[in-house]
């Protein structure tokens, strides 16, 4: 390597590891070795232990680790100029000994550490919450025991979805319009055929993500952990008619 890219290189190491070696009496360069193979410490343990480096060395005792002819001539080529000269030398043995190689892994993932602080990933913003209106055309036989503002649990919402002909959710705006085209009638459910069609609607809190869901699966899939809603409309569909139906999804 060039030497002022070692410089340099140097210079990065220095930065990231001296502020969490500093005033440290005891164990500098076994700390100094571990934190730059921070992604190998099995490594940092074998050299530690080959060389002699303790957790508990004085700062003498590191800096005589730097009497190896290749780490003097890293620390001359460096030293000019520096202050904490005793920190700062037994950084570059720290460098020395692990490489030029395990210097560059320990930088670039330093960087890609402050790149991912430095953007972290953007959030999606809560979804609003909003009252679905769930409309229904069931038989009669089922509908029969449901009247106008009663509560209805998870339960029976999901068993009027697996009986409904036709089915459509959407916001209350847009259930009003549709609900408009149907020619509903007066008639009490328990006193026509089983077999009759009955609209129904049930306003659904927190049902946003029912909204627009045109298969039956999805659509109970979607609904709110409390499953409850309250019976907005319930009435007969005129005999025969289909008038507003095609606003529907037919099952």
């Amino acid at each position: 390597m060039h030497p002022s890219k070692l410089k340099e290189l140097y210079q990065q190491v220095y930065d990231q590891v001296y502020p969490q070696i500093k005033g440290q009496k005891v164990g500098v360069l076994s700390t100094v070795i571990y934190l730059i193979l921070d992604s190998d410490r099995t490594q940092a343990d074998q050299i530690c232990q080959e060389l002699g480096i303790k957790g508990n060395s004085s700062l003498e005792e590191d800096l005589s680790i730097g009497a190896d002819p290749i780490v003097n001539n890293l620390i001359e080529s460096q030293n000019q100029g520096q202050n904490n000269i005793d920190w700062h030398i037994i950084i570059l043995i720290g460098l020395a000994i692990v490489g030029v190689a395990a210097a560059l892994i320990f930088i670039g993932a330093k960087k890609q550490k402050s790149n991912a602080n430095s953007n972290p990933p953007a959030t999606p913003p809560p979804k609003k919450s909003e009252y679905a209106s769930l409309c229904l055309v069931v038989p009669a036989s089922v509908a029969g025991k449901f009247t106008n503002k009663n509560a209805i649990d998870k339960a029976e919402v999901v068993d009027l979805i697996d009986n409904a002909s036709y089915f459509l959710c959407t916001n209350e705006q847009k259930a009003d319009s549709v609900q408009e085209k149907l020619e509903l009638t007066d008639e009490k459910i328990i006193d026509i055929s089983e077999q009759r069609e009955v609209y129904i609607r049930i306003n659904i809190a927190d049902g946003q993500d029912m909204i627009g869901k045109q298969i039956s699966y999805t659509l109970k899939s979607n609904l709110p952990a409390h499953g409850q809603g309250v019976i907005r409309k319930i009435a007969c569909i005129k005999y025969l008619s289909v008038s507003g139906l095609e606003g529907f999804n037919r099952i």
